[in-house]
C-alpha cells in the first residue's frame, strides 16, 4: 500500500502554480502557500504563477515560502533582476 504522507524519503521541494489561465495574472496564491508551508514545515515550497510586483515576493517569504519563480515577470520587464539582487525592485 503506497502511503500518501511525507516520509523521510518523500521529495523535500516543491514547485506548486496555478493552472486556469483565469488566475495566471492575479498574482501567486499566498494563502496556499501559507497552507502548504504551514501544514508541511520540512517541504521547501516554491512559489510560481502571476508575480506582478516585489510585494509578492515580500508575501511568498512571509508566507514561508523557500523561493518563487520570476520567469514571465522578468521576461515582461515588470520585475528588474538588478533591482531585485539590490532589495530596491520598484513596480
Amino acid at each position: 500500500m503506497h502511503s500518501r504522507r511525507p516520509t523521510s524519503t518523500s521529495a523535500c521541494a516543491t514547485c506548486c502554480a496555478p493552472t486556469s489561465p483565469a488566475t495566471a495574472c492575479s498574482g501567486p496564491n499566498i494563502e496556499l502557500y501559507r497552507h502548504l508551508c504551514a501544514r508541511f514545515p520540512r517541504l521547501a515550497v516554491q512559489a510560481s504563477g502571476g508575480v506582478r510586483e516585489a510585494a509578492d515576493l515580500a508575501a511568498a517569504r512571509e508566507a514561508g515560502c523557500a523561493g518563487i519563480v520570476l520567469g514571465k515577470s522578468l521576461l515582461e520587464g515588470r520585475l528588474k533582476l538588478p533591482e531585485l539582487m539590490e532589495g530596491r525592485a520598484t513596480c
